[in-house]
């Protein structure tokens, strides 16, 4: 009995131990003094690199320079989610498939273990409801996470840092979220373009997905004469105030169309094919002022209910962007809308902040509460 004890609780010993070895694998950071010869062995190459090899910012293509092939991950999606259509399974199916039609190896678990950097491609969808379940809000990330070292410490490697990502937040119709699985593959395409760009020797199958900005034709008769673009601006006029971009990304699942000019962003409605915002990084010729020439239609009173001031629909958190759907409006951290302040976005509840006549006035709302008073105070 006493030897069958043993035996079962050396079992359990050697079980845990490779639960725990293989979760270092894939996240946090250790010190190589604690590894094997072979790591220790490598670490002289690596710090070679880190020396010699010219530096590559994180999110460039050639970050996937040398890449082997990657594990995919896809993170847990909401059954309220999948409901409308929308899986982990189709996820995970799609990726993988993606990949190999294109030539990139898809890694089991066992052998990204091995492989160098350990490189998984991180899927993650996060959908929030709003509580009527009129509207979903969508945060969308694709990312590549490996091993990476700190050139601060070059004896200590990062598990799990991200090296290349992509991804948006947005709102949808509960009719589109299945659709945002075309999102997906579209951030996957550019993942696979950029690895084949990075890694020119190597030679895909097939031809590579399109994801390359083909519109090269003169603006369109919605053009105008201003030397500059703002919201509410038609796409013809920033075809002809900034060229053609270097990317455009369809979403029709989000209503919307995205031109990528280097790290800068323009995003149209596709409804109209206006400027609804932009992400500008010192490249863009835009200015904000209020929308001109533009004639919005106008609803009818006895089919449109106006949505209750101050009520949160839904929330898509994320670390770098959390952001909220308030009165059908997609707004983030520092947003003001009607006079109340964005503080604070958690994945649960908003802070609001409000100047009154004598002091700030700060509350918290949860997602469908009714909201406080403190909105119709001037």
């Amino acid at each position: 009995m006493k030897t069958k004890k043993y035996l079962i609780l050396a079992g359990i010993l050697a079980v845990s131990c490779g639960v725990l070895w293989a979760s270092q694998q894939l996240t946090g950071e250790t010190d190589l003094s604690a590894k094997d010869k072979n790591t220790r062995s490598n670490l002289t190459a690596r710090q070679k690199l880190g020396l010699s090899t010219k530096r590559v910012w994180a999110n460039k293509k050639e970050v996937l320079q040398g890449l082997e092939g990657v594990l995919v991950v896809v993170e847990f999606i909401k059954p309220e989610a999948e409901k409308y259509g929308l899986t982990k399974k189709d996820l995970q199916t799609d990726t993988e498939s993606q990949l190999r039609q294109y030539g990139i190896k898809v890694l089991t678990f066992v052998e990204g273990l091995s492989t160098p950097g350990a490189p998984w491609l991180y899927i993650n969808v996060n959908v929030a409801m709003s509580k009527e379940e009129r509207v979903a809000a969508a945060a969308i990330g694709v990312e590549l996470r490996e091993d990476v070292l700190l050139v601060r410490e070059p004896k200590r490697i990062c598990y799990g840092a991200s090296s290349w990502t992509r991804g948006m937040v947005g709102v949808v119709g509960l009719s589109g979220i299945k659709d945002i699985r075309e999102k997906v593959k579209d951030f996957v395409s550019e993942f696979i373009n950029d690895y084949y760009a990075a890694n020119p020797t190597k030679n895909p199958p097939v031809c590579l997905p399109p994801t390359k900005a083909t519109q090269t034709e003169p603006p369109g008769k919605n053009g105008m004469t201003a030397l500059y673009f703002t919201q509410g601006s038609h796409k013809d006029d920033v075809l002809r105030i900034q060229g053609t971009p270097d990317a455009i990304h369809r979403y029709p699942a989000l209503g919307e169309e995205v031109w990528r000019y280097g790290l800068s962003t323009v995003e149209f409605s596709m409804r109209d094919d206006r400027v609804a915002q932009w992400s500008n990084y010192g490249n863009l010729k835009v200015k904000l002022e209020p929308r001109k020439n533009v004639i919005a239609p106008t609803a009818s009173p006895s089919t449109t209910k106006a949505p209750q001031k101050g009520l949160i629909s839904a929330i898509a958190y994320s670390e770098d962007s959390p952001c909220a759907v308030i009165n059908d409006r997609m707004v983030y951290e520092g947003d003001t809308i009607d006079g109340v302040t964005i503080a604070k976005i958690y994945k649960d509840r908003v802070v609001f902040e409000k100047e009154g006549r004598e002091v700030t006035l700060s509350w918290t709302q949860k997602i469908g509460e009714a909201p406080k008073a403190h909105w119709y105070i001037d």
